[in-house]
């Protein structure tokens, strides 16, 4: 199968076309030639272009939506290279959200409306926009894995955590994100499908020795993805589940 992906040489993405190539053609949006040289040695064709004008790959299947989009500034482009893609009629897209559309839950699933804070409201609008168009919705918990990226393996990092450490975050690890993709390609799957494993932890369980800091003054660095940070999620995946997805629980 051929398929276009953006976001390759990002913390997930680059997971998902290293799975994807095992077994598929696969084609990757790249800005640089150090880009171009990351996606080649994972077996992935690059294409360099313009994120917001697909029409080089006019002729893959599938086309998806990965690479990482947050920020109030970053809203406006994330819908256009979504929109551009839509438009080119592929079979299948795969679309590429956030789980902190939900807000605070405690046992949502992919049925659950989704009820964002002010600062990811567009985020939410923009993924049931490619809902509705008929596009398949892919929503990550807090994604752990590999050598760097991600929030869980900052948390690590950094050992410091934001706010009390109570809320609990909807956890999986990035290859098994890569797994749900390819799933998701092998059973032409629409909707919402949730990449979260069955174990959500609270912060300080992942982190129980680390220095707390006051919202506040994360705010201060990291604007609103220090709210983010801070959400209260349990979360289930019953819809990924029913395409035969097993992800593995993160051992503290």
């Amino acid at each position: 199968m051929r398929i276009f992906l953006t976001g390759a040489t990002g913390y997930v993405g680059s997971a998902v076309a290293r799975r994807l190539a095992r077994e598929h053609d696969v084609l990757a949006l790249v800005r640089s030639d150090a880009s171009a040289r990351a996606v080649t040695a994972i077996g992935v064709t690059p294409v360099h272009g313009d994120i917001t004008q697909p029409e080089t790959f006019a002729d893959a299947e599938v086309m998806m939506h990965v690479a990482a989009m947050d920020g109030p500034q970053r809203v406006e482009i994330d819908r256009a290279a979504a929109q551009a893609m839509l438009g080119m009629k592929p079979r299948l897209f795969v679309y590429t959200s956030v789980m902190f559309v939900l807000g605070d839950v405690d046992g949502a699933d992919e049925d659950t409306a989704p009820n964002p804070p002010a600062w990811i409201a567009e985020r939410a609008r923009t993924e049931t926009m490619m809902r509705d168009a008929g596009a398949c919705v892919i929503r990550p918990g807090m994604v752990y894995g590999g050598d760097a990226g991600g929030a869980v393996n900052e948390l690590l990092r950094t050992n410091m955590i934001i706010g009390d450490g109570e809320n609990r975050w909807p956890l999986v690890h990035r290859d098994d994100v890569a797994g749900l993709y390819a799933l998701v390609i092998e059973n032409d799957a629409r909707g919402i499908f949730h990449a979260v494993d069955d174990e959500p932890k609270r912060v300080n369980e992942l982190a129980p020795h680390a220095t707390h800091i006051a919202l506040e003054d994360a705010r201060a660095e990291l604007g609103a993805f220090a709210d983010a940070l801070c959400l209260d999620q349990v979360v289930r995946a019953p819809r990924s589940k029913a395409l035969g997805w097993r992800p593995r629980a993160f051992a503290v």
